[in-house]
């Protein structure tokens, strides 16, 4: 996955631009194939059961929900907190695991993102 971000906009590329996401504020673009057709789906995020409740973008995730799941060694040998999170959605299973700088917080990696059918083998 890239992210790039510009302090207002952001584009997320992922699966080798395959899926590509610009957000803006008040509207998010997103394409991805569907069968054999490139689909552009567009979604206003001022109003409706979209709202996201301001024209900020969001670019990395709200831990405060995720579990600390203890201290490894991030890019370029720093030392990080692990967060993960489960979100299970339908039979689908969505894992997440998030490196901070154990020294400061920052943000190190989005390190997996992956979505499993619960009928699947691990």
């Amino acid at each position: 996955m890239h992210v790039w971000f510009d302090g207002k906009r952001v584009r997320l590329d992922a699966y080798g631009s395959i899926d590509s996401t610009l957000m803006l504020p008040g509207i998010t673009y997103n394409t991805f194939p569907r069968i054999d057709v490139p689909v552009c789906w567009a979604v206003n995020t001022t109003a409706g059961p979209t709202l996201l409740g301001s024209e900020e973008v969001v670019v990395l995730p709200d831990i405060s929900g995720w579990a600390y799941g203890g201290e490894t060694t991030g890019p370029r040998g720093v030392r990080a907190r692990i967060w993960t999170l489960s979100d299970h959605q339908m039979e689908k299973t969505n894992s997440y695991t998030f490196l901070t700088a154990s020294d400061d917080g920052r943000p190190l990696s989005l390190v997996r993102r992956r979505m499993r059918d619960m009928h699947e083998n691990a």
